[in-house]
C-alpha cells in the first residue's frame, strides 16, 4: 500500500514539471517580419554545424528552427551579410548552416575615394548602380561589369552626363524717327515699342568626371529686333541757310529737316559729286526718315560709286556734294550696301545712306553720326 501511494506521488510531480521541460516559444525578428520558434529544454538535441566565411564550428541545440539556434548562440546578421539557408528552416541532426559576411571594397570616384560595404556576390556592374542612386551623373566603369568584388580590392568609377546650354547675344533694336530728324524739338508719339533680337546657340555639353570633353550644336537661330518707330510732331520754322562759293558754283549747307521737306523727293535723280576724287555718278532716293536711302540708278553708277571709295565697299563715309534742282548742297555717303532696295538692275545688293547737316542714324549710334557730320562739314568747306 505504502508502495503504490509513492508510485502515484512520483506520477504526479511528473505530470507537474512536464510543461516546463516543453513549454519554451522563442521570438526571432527578420527584416520587420516576427517569427516565432519553439525550443525544447528536454533532452532531444541536434548537432549543427555552422559555417561564417569558411570557419566551421559544431553545436548542439534543443532549438527546432535556423532563426532560433542563431539568436541562442548570439550570431548577429547585418543586412548585408547573407545566409545561405532560410531562417525557417527545421533543424535536424547535423544540419549546417552556411553564413557569408558583408565586406569593404575601396572606391574610387572622379577622384574621391570612400570605402563601401558590398554583400558577397556583388558584382562591379551591381556597385555601379548602387552608387548611381548618388550622383545625377552616369557612373561608369571601363572593364567587365560582371566580375565579382572581393574584400579589400580597389575600384575606379568616374561619372558622365550630357547637359543642354545655351549662348544668347542679344541684338538692340533700332530707333526710327518719323516727320524729323529728332526727337527733342517737338512732341514724341511711339508708333511701335521697340523689341531686342537674339542670336541663340543651344548645344549639348558631354561632362567626364566634372571636366567637359566635348560639345555639339544642335540649334542656332536668330530672332531680328523689332524697331521702336517715335512720330516726332515739330513745328514750322525758319530753316537757317548757309551758302559757300565753290568755283562758279555755291554748296548749301542745309539742315536734313529742310531738304527733306523742300528739296529732295523719292526717285528723283540725284548727281553725287566725290569732293576727293571729283567723281560723280547718280542716286535716286527711296526712302527719308532720319537721312536720305538711295540706291544708284545704273550698274554703271554703282561701279563708280565703288571706284570713289577705293574699288571696294565700305561703311566709311565720304564728303560729297548733292546737286538737284540747280542747287548743291553739302552731303556725306557711306559706301555698304545694305537692307532692301527697290532697283533690282543697278548691280547694287541693298541700298546706301545719304547724310545732310543734322540727320542720324537709324541704330542712334553718335560715333557714326559724328563720322558722317565731320564728312558734311569737309563738303561744305572744300576748294
Amino acid at each position: 500500500m505504502k508502495k503504490s501511494l509513492k508510485l502515484c506521488v512520483c506520477a504526479l510531480l511528473m505530470l507537474a514539471v512536464m510543461p516546463s521541460l516543453y513549454a519554451g516559444v522563442y521570438a526571432f525578428e527578420d527584416e520587420e517580419l516576427e517569427y516565432e520558434y519553439e525550443y525544447y529544454s528536454g533532452p532531444e538535441t541536434w548537432r549543427v554545424h555552422l559555417s561564417i566565411d569558411g570557419l566551421s564550428t559544431t553545436h548542439r541545440t534543443s532549438s527546432r528552427y535556423v532563426g532560433a539556434f542563431l539568436a541562442e548562440h548570439g550570431v548577429e546578421m547585418h543586412p548585408l551579410d547573407v545566409l545561405l539557408t532560410s531562417y525557417t528552416r527545421r533543424i535536424e541532426d547535423a544540419t549546417m548552416i552556411r553564413i557569408l559576411r558583408a565586406f569593404y571594397v575601396n572606391v574610387d570616384i572622379d577622384g574621391d575615394t570612400s570605402r563601401r560595404k558590398v554583400s558577397p556576390g556583388t558584382t562591379v556592374g551591381e556597385l555601379a548602380n548602387s552608387l548611381q542612386e548618388h550622383f545625377e551623373s552616369e557612373v561608369l566603369f571601363d572593364g567587365n561589369r560582371s566580375e565579382e568584388l572581393t574584400e579589400d580590392s580597389f575600384w575606379t568609377f568616374y561619372t558622365q552626363n550630357v547637359r543642354t546650354r545655351s549662348h544668347v547675344e542679344y541684338i538692340p533694336y533700332e530707333t526710327i524717327y518719323i516727320d524729323d530728324r529728332t526727337p527733342d524739338e517737338g512732341e514724341v508719339h511711339v508708333l511701335q515699342e521697340g523689341v531686342a533680337g537674339e542670336h541663340r546657340i543651344e548645344y549639348t555639353v558631354t561632362y567626364v568626371s566634372n571636366a567637359e570633353v566635348s560639345r555639339e550644336v544642335i540649334s542656332d537661330y536668330v530672332v531680328d529686333p523689332v524697331p521702336r518707330i517715335l512720330h516726332v510732331v515739330v513745328e514750322d520754322k525758319p530753316e537757317e541757310v548757309q551758302i559757300r562759293s565753290i568755283g562758279t558754283h555755291a554748296v548749301e549747307l542745309l539742315s536734313w529737316s529742310y531738304v527733306r521737306h523742300n528739296v529732295i523727293r523719292n526717285g528723283q535723280p540725284l548727281l553725287i559729286t566725290d569732293v576727293r576724287t571729283g567723281m560723280t555718278y547718280q542716286v535716286a532716293a527711296f526712302s527719308q526718315g532720319n537721312h536720305a536711302d538711295v540706291e544708284t540708278i545704273t550698274g554703271e553708277d554703282t561701279e563708280l560709286m565703288r571706284q570713289a571709295f577705293g574699288g571696294r565697299w565700305t561703311w566709311d563715309p565720304r564728303p560729297v556734294w548733292v546737286t538737284v534742282n540747280g542747287r548743291t548742297i553739302a552731303a556725306s555717303i557711306n559706301g555698304m550696301p545694305h537692307a532692301g532696295s527697290t532697283n533690282g538692275n543697278n548691280g547694287m545688293n541693298g541700298h546706301v545712306c545719304l547724310h545732310f547737316y543734322g540727320s542720324r542714324t537709324h541704330s542712334g549710334s553718335r560715333a557714326h553720326e559724328r563720322d558722317h557730320q565731320r564728312a558734311v562739314q569737309e563738303a561744305f568747306r572744300a576748294q
